[in-house]
């Protein structure tokens, strides 16, 4: 008896398989044409009017024990037009729900998605109606930290192109962080093209809201200067060889 195998999932067979992280399954529907454009309604929520992206529900996946899986199917569904930048039904993109709603993910994970055109400097809600956040301060105030340096990386200026200023982020949350932390972090952006004194909407700064928070900026670059001098004076000290002492006897 020949049983014919459906190749391609209804819209909502396909709904159930993202939301449960069925991965295989998710993967055998693209190879064998589901569309993957942004025009998916979601029926999960009938107040919510709106059209979603497969990718949308990937932070729901099973990362922590399939990461490799999760790898594979995220890829399939980007190069199968799954939309990279398409909200899910709190409003959330992809890169940011995984960046912070994944506690193991791979940093694999966001170069996909950073490469196949992501905007990390874009906000996306965490809730309807609640404070939008781009990637930095995604990092900054979800516990993230960890992973700033990654995203940091694979966009090159960012702290420049985000509409929040992240240093000013960073001075209006920095109360958790002792003053090595502090320096690290404020550091790191600043290295990164973060300026202390870029202004947000109401004309504040973080040099002006956070006096810490420049303090921990001017003590880091002192103490790259004062590495780099250090670094400088050990290439130009010429290195003197001792002499062998000679064991020859009379």
């Amino acid at each position: 008896m020949n049983i014919k195998i459906k190749t391609v999932l209804s819209t909502e067979e396909f709904l159930v398989a993202l939301e449960k992280g069925h991965l295989v399954k998710i993967r055998k529907a693209v190879s064998n044409g589901q569309p993957l454009n942004s025009d998916i309604p979601w029926e999960r929520s009938p107040a919510w009017d709106t059209k979603i992206s497969p990718l949308a529900m990937a932070w729901q996946w099973p990362w922590d024990k399939k990461q490799e899986e999760c790898l594979k199917t995220l890829d399939a569904l980007i190069k199968g037009g799954a939309d990279v930048n398409h909200p899910d039904e709190k409003g959330r993109m992809p890169l940011h729900s995984l960046l912070w709603l994944v506690d193991d993910l791979p940093k694999t994970a966001l170069e996909l998605l950073v490469n196949a055109g992501a905007r990390a400097q874009d906000t996306s809600a965490t809730t309807q109606g609640k404070s939008e956040m781009d990637t930095i301060s995604i990092c900054l105030l979800m516990g993230r930290i960890d992973r700033l340096p990654w995203i940091l990386e694979l966009v090159p200026r960012l702290p420049e192109k985000c509409t929040i200023p992240p240093l000013l982020t960073l001075a209006w949350n920095d109360a958790h962080m002792d003053d090595h932390d502090l320096m690290e972090t404020a550091g790191m952006l600043y290295e990164a093209g973060a300026d202390l004194y870029r202004q947000d909407t109401l004309g504040r700064t973080a040099a002006s809201v956070n006096p810490r928070v420049k303090k921990a900026v001017d003590n880091w670059i002192a103490k790259n200067e004062a590495q780099a001098q250090e670094e400088l004076l050990d290439s130009s000290t010429p290195t003197v060889k001792k002499k062998t002492k000679s064991t020859f006897r009379l």
